[in-house]
């Protein structure tokens, strides 16, 4: 099983309050609010997608996890401690992503769907997911975009 945990160091892993980021864009500026620490496995058979997501998840202060296959995913959520997953759905095939969702929902985890092809999944799927994710190499996007699937949804 090849699994990558990066995070804070322990010297570092300290319960302190992050500040706000400001990001400005052509339609003026968003700030992204404190959620808390969580701990986010993400799922990715994508190299620079994983650079992208677990930089964007750290740089908010997120403990993240990386595993590049269905089973080693599978394995890391029955320990228990995963807060959310955040999976390419296409890992390489659909199935195999789709395999991570259905696991991550089952074990009672947030999920949160990274794909370039977001009309494609499977609808019993999709009314299930916490939220989706659209692909981009535009980091503030990407930052946007993880901010507003990271809220606790009005049901929490």
């Amino acid at each position: 099983m090849k699994v990558h945990e990066t995070g804070l160091s322990g010297a570092n892993d300290k319960a302190t309050p992050h500040p706000s980021i400001e990001l400005h864009t052509p339609g003026g500026v968003i700030t992204f609010e404190p959620h808390g620490r969580l701990k986010v496995l993400v799922a990715d058979d994508v190299r620079d997608d994983v650079f992208f997501l677990m930089r964007a998840l750290r740089q908010r202060g997120h403990e993240t996890l990386f595993v590049d296959t269905p089973s080693a995913a599978k394995q890391l959520m029955m320990t228990g401690g995963v807060d959310v997953v955040i999976s390419d759905l296409r890992m390489p095939v659909p199935a195999m992503g789709h395999e991570v969702m259905r696991h991550a929902i089952e074990a009672g985890i947030r999920t949160i769907a990274h794909t370039g092809t977001p009309d494609e999944i499977d609808p019993d799927l999709a009314v299930r997911l916490h939220a989706v994710i659209e692909k981009t190499a535009d980091r503030a996007k990407l930052a946007t975009r993880l901010t507003e699937a990271l809220r606790p949804s009005q049901q929490e």
